[in-house]
């Protein structure tokens, strides 16, 4: 359960003379108003998306493609726990550095993408939400192939898919032996501000994203926008005997068929076809698939070069040690960093919400 995308509202200055190599810096003036102060972007050369924006020599928003892909060079994994968080926000911090000085701690968030991965086949998921719509909802799921479904409600979103076939679109290198290993990728996106303080309140912009807070945050969607599947537990009536029986025995139902008119045959396995997809939606009981009292346990995708370890319940494993973050060696630093002062965890959401020390402000 960790951060991946963020956006959030925080005064930074333009520094004068600083190494601009990884920066495209761009003023742009408001048309057809000169009283207007010029807009100012900046966009990182080499780590798509993270960008800067605000007026004249301030900026004021911040957006992050990924945390993760800060510290590992992708997201195939998540960040494992608060020191990894932690990690990715000093990265961040000494990245915006290059180019900028913080005035202010963060004050808000308007965007917070919080993902994890599930050891199940995407076409679960597909099966069972295909054409389910969220609570208050407008439109129903949309499904993309047989890698991806979302689920939308105003600023609120969220997606299932396949992790494998998509950091193979991006030409990512992976081991084969995940094919073995099927991994769903669940985002709950908070889109706007106003969504985000829906389910973080206050306590996210002064503390920051702590994986708990995460949790409880998901879990809290996840339980209000799926049904209980206690209530689809019961097996009750024919058409749902008929699905538990012919699911083991399929000559079952032919047998019942045969006794049936042939009329009645669609309408019966339309009926039994409805049964299975309330079997299968208990089966997965997506509102507990994240626990109540800890994160879901980490299921990463490692791309690069592979060693083979042994494994419990799972015999041989490929790993990864490919090292692609675009910081390698400033993630390196920080990792001995925060081993020499493990006191400095105390202070976390001190350190990343102010990026210096408190009496600077």
């Amino acid at each position: 359960m960790c951060p991946d995308s963020i956006k959030f509202s925080q005064r930074r200055t333009l520094k004068e003379g600083a190494d601009r190599s990884n920066w495209d810096i761009i003023r742009s003036k408001v048309e057809g108003d000169p009283r207007r102060a010029h807009g100012l972007t900046a966009r990182h050369t080499k780590i798509e998306g993270l960008t800067l924006r605000g007026h004249l020599d301030t900026f004021t928003t911040v957006t992050v493609p990924s945390l993760p892909a800060l510290v590992y060079g992708h997201n195939g994994a998540v960040l494992h726990g608060i020191k990894e968080v932690r990690l990715a926000y000093q990265v961040l911090d000494t990245v915006l550095g290059e180019i900028s000085t913080a005035d202010s701690r963060i004050s808000a968030y308007s965007r917070l993408d919080v993902s994890f991965q599930v050891s199940r086949p995407i076409l679960e998921f597909i099966q069972v939400l295909r054409n389910y719509k969220l609570p208050r909802a407008q439109k129903s799921a949309r499904v993309y192939g047989d890698e991806t479904i979302r689920l939308e409600r105003g600023q609120l979103q969220i997606e299932f898919y396949d992790k494998y076939k998509q950091m193979r679109g991006k030409h990512i290198p992976l081991p084969g032996s995940y094919e073995k290993y099927p991994v769903t990728r669940i985002e709950v996106r908070f889109k706007d501000s106003k969504t985000v303080a829906q389910y973080f309140g206050r306590d996210l912009h002064m503390t920051g994203p702590t994986p708990m807070m995460l949790n409880q945050a998901v879990r809290k969607v996840l339980l209000e926008c799926f049904p209980d599947p206690m209530e689809t537990k019961k097996v009750s009536g024919i058409y749902e005997f008929l699905a538990v029986v012919s699911k083991e025995k399929p000559e079952f139902l032919d047998l019942y068929l045969s006794m049936k008119a042939k009329p009645s045959h669609k309408r019966i396995r339309a009926k039994i076809k409805k049964a299975i997809s309330k079997i299968a939606y208990y089966e997965l009981d997506i509102p507990n698939i994240v626990p109540e009292d800890r994160v879901p346990e980490y299921v990463d995708l490692w791309p690069g070069k592979y060693k083979r370890i042994e494994v419990e319940d799972m015999g041989q494993k490929e790993i990864s040690n490919w090292k692609g973050s675009k910081y390698e060696t400033l993630v390196r630093r920080l990792r001995k960093a925060a081993s020499e002062r493990p006191e400095v965890v105390d202070r976390w959401g001190e350190w990343m919400h102010t990026w210096s020390k408190p009496s600077s402000f």
